[in-house]
């Protein structure tokens, strides 16, 4: 059921196919970032870690994730913050030419980062820079 009129879908539509697949990410993103919050704080403030983590996801993607998955989450625990910071942004989107709208590394050097020592973190930012800077 929907109860959107026609000419309300028709703007959506227009407006949808006007924006950027940039602007159609940073949309997403924060529609995301305002669920996570939402459901963040609707969680009682006694929950371990652990706990969490579990709700958590149970809300956010409730049977999607098989019991072996939701463990998985709740099991994970982030590391120590890294010497070398991220380059994302928060803009998380894959362009046609593979790399990240937000952050301009490719999807190989997005599944390294958790796991790449410091020289190799270094290379990745160099090449976000060069690439950035040949995209303006």
């Amino acid at each position: 059921m929907s109860d959107t009129s026609a000419k309300s879908a028709a703007l959506v539509t227009a407006r949808h196919r006007a924006m950027t697949p940039a602007e159609r990410c940073q949309i997403a993103s924060a529609m995301y970032d305002g669920a996570r919050a939402i459901v963040e704080s609707s969680l009682p403030a006694q929950l371990t870690g652990r706990e969490r983590r579990r709700a958590y996801a149970l809300r956010m993607y409730g049977t999607e994730l098989t019991p072996a998955a939701l463990d998985a989450f709740a099991a994970y625990e982030a590391k120590p913050t890294a010497l070398i910071a991220s380059p994302c942004v928060g803009i998380c989107c894959i362009g046609a030419d593979g790399l990240c709208f937000g952050c301009y590394r490719n999807r190989a050097e997005l599944s390294a980062w958790g796991t790449a020592s410091d020289t190799e973190k270094r290379k990745i930012l160099v090449q976000c820079q060069l690439r950035q800077g040949s995209l303006k």
